[in-house]
């Protein structure tokens, strides 16, 4: 059904991703041909596909992403890739690359970024690519929301991610275990053991 639909004026799209699911072809078809202007994004389902890259860049108006998915290990190399595309710096106008086109890191209007992990044993991304999002991209205006457990950061990324916020950036971080704030659990336990 997708390859037939023509949406120009789409601007919000939420799509089940069943199991099995292995490429966006259908969906990044669909975005090129309509033409449109698509701001939200929202995933959920079984699979994150592999060439989850190659949709994102069909969106470059996108400005939330929504992803609410079963995480399987291997999804954190394709998320850690994403983010890395995302830390990279927007030239100016008179940067040129070697093929004579402008680079541009990837949805450089997002101002939401939703995703986590419902287990122990699961996560979306590697936490210490979050600071070079922020420092080297330059998405301070973007909210980053997930859930962490504390086997999923070390001590050294924790107390990155708390000078961050500290600095103005809006991560809103669950705790799996605890069922509550991941970071002010953190910073209160910084504090007990400066206190002791």
């Amino acid at each position: 059904m997708l390859d037939v639909l023509n949406l120009p004026s789409l601007k919000k799209w939420t799509h089940h991703l069943p199991y099995g699911t292995s490429d966006c072809a259908a969906m990044i078809s669909l975005l090129y041909r309509s033409s449109c202007r698509l701001e939200v994004l929202i995933l959920y389902g079984e699979n994150l596909p592999e060439d989850l890259c190659a949709l994102l860049q069909a969106t470059p108006f996108l400005r939330c992403l929504s992803l609410r998915l079963m995480w399987k290990s291997e999804d954190a190399a394709i998320m850690d890739d994403i983010l890395t595309r995302m830390s990279l710096t927007t030239p100016d106008s008179s940067a040129i690359s070697g093929e004579g086109a402008t680079t541009e890191s990837l949805l450089p209007r997002l101002r939401l970024l939703d995703c986590g992990a419902r287990y122990e044993n699961a996560y979306p991304f590697t936490w210490d690519r979050i600071p070079p999002l922020y420092y080297q991209g330059q998405r301070w205006s973007l909210t980053l929301q997930s859930q962490a457990h504390e086997s999923h950061m070390s001590e050294e990324t924790a107390l990155q991610l708390l000078q961050l916020v500290e600095e103005g950036a809006d991560l809103r971080i669950f705790n799996v275990a605890a069922s509550e704030d991941f970071l002010d659990n953190f910073r209160g336990r910084m504090n007990e053991e400066s206190a002791a």
